[in-house]
């Protein structure tokens, strides 16, 4: 009886560790190009701050959501030379922007709001995003040439 009581704990606890675990994916790739701005009002948040990869090879659009203070995705995938018009929404309580120096893109983005932004991946490498605002607290990804 003990045994099978030990072995019905065993059990439960590795379905509830199963239950519980989770994992984020997300890419990053190199980019270059311009930037737009518009926005929109749209609304969020999000308590997750797991770095994550995505990744938009053939793609020509693609969401970067802002949080309070990360990327999601934080590392974005892509392909050499591919165009991809981004759509940066702020999820979070404080204004972020989307910048990429080497690109010349610096866009601020209000809590509820989105923005467009052009970008060119470069023929290889790696490119850092980042808020301008929240930088040292850790607010970078990186778009990476696959």
């Amino acid at each position: 009886m003990r045994q099978r009581n030990l072995l019905i704990g065993a059990a439960l606890a590795a379905s509830l560790f199963v239950s519980t675990a989770c994992s984020s994916s997300s890419s990053s790739s190199a980019a270059s190009g311009n930037s737009t701005s518009t926005t929109s009002t749209s609304s969020g948040t999000s308590s997750s701050s797991a770095p994550d990869v995505a990744d938009v090879t053939g793609k020509s659009t693609f969401e970067i959501d802002q949080e309070n203070f990360f990327f999601s995705p934080s590392t974005i995938d892509g392909s050499a030379g591919q165009e991809v018009t981004f759509t940066v929404k702020n999820d979070g309580s404080a204004p972020h922007t989307f910048t990429i120096d080497s690109m010349n893109i610096d866009v601020t983005v209000q809590p509820g709001d989105e923005s467009t932004v052009d970008v060119t991946f470069p023929t290889s490498g790696t490119v850092e995003f980042y808020c301008k605002f929240h930088k040292t607290m850790g607010m970078t990804g990186t778009l990476e040439v696959m």
